[in-house]
């Protein structure tokens, strides 16, 4: 049976109906719903996403060093391989105590990263151009907080006029640092060179 072709005309006419035909409320509900939640992905809330660095209190040493423990403990395994005696030794010195003299000590640069109300990072380095602490909580892993930190303190050191940061880097961090601009220092009374060679040192700087 031979299918009978509509008249081009009414054709026309259908389309013309359609295109002006009222879009109902649901409709137009749903495409607002869409923009809604199309922007709240793009533009999460201010609280969730914004960062501020500052100069650390003696009042949040305790919250500090649980931090740095804290990372230290679920960051680090690659360093410590979760062995006791390794991460007492590593630990030791990680203490309320020692914490407030990092962050009192004339000489001492102690700074800390909060978003939404809570700590996610904590850094120190001294006038000497030591890096002491660069650490990031476990749950603010990956989300730009160690870069963000880092970049305050060479900030902080360039104003002082330091010639250049050292670190004593973990493997965990050894390549985040490699990979902004800190070069390996070879020393003599490095165990990681004996162990691995030169080009394996855990001795990094940067010079500005």
């Amino acid at each position: 049976m031979r299918q009978q072709m509509p008249d081009e005309g009414a054709l026309k006419l259908a389309k013309t109906l359609i295109r002006r035909a009222p879009r109902s409320s649901f409709s137009r509900a749903r495409e607002k719903e869409e923009r809604v939640v199309q922007t709240s992905v793009i533009n999460p809330p201010n609280k969730e996403t914004t960062m501020n660095i500052r100069p650390a209190s003696p009042a949040e040493a305790e919250a500090a060093i649980d931090l740095v423990r804290r990372s230290i403990t679920q960051l680090c395994v690659e360093d410590h391989q979760n062995d006791f005696m390794t991460m007492e030794g590593w630990l030791c010195n990680k203490s309320a105590k020692n914490m407030r003299a990092w962050i009192e000590t004339p000489g001492s640069f102690a700074f800390v990263a909060e978003r939404g109300g809570a700590l996610v990072g904590v850094g120190v380095y001294t006038g000497a151009g030591d890096l002491l602490l660069l650490y990031v909580a476990p749950e603010a892993r990956f989300s730009g907080v160690s870069a963000a930190l880092l970049k305050h303190m060479e900030d902080s050191a360039r104003a002082l006029r330091l010639p250049s940061l050292h670190v004593s880097a973990s493997r965990a961090a050894r390549r985040f640092f490699l990979e902004r601009g800190y070069l390996v220092q070879q020393q003599d009374d490095d165990i990681f060179e004996s162990e691995f060679g030169p080009e394996d040192s855990n001795e990094l700087a940067k010079t500005f």
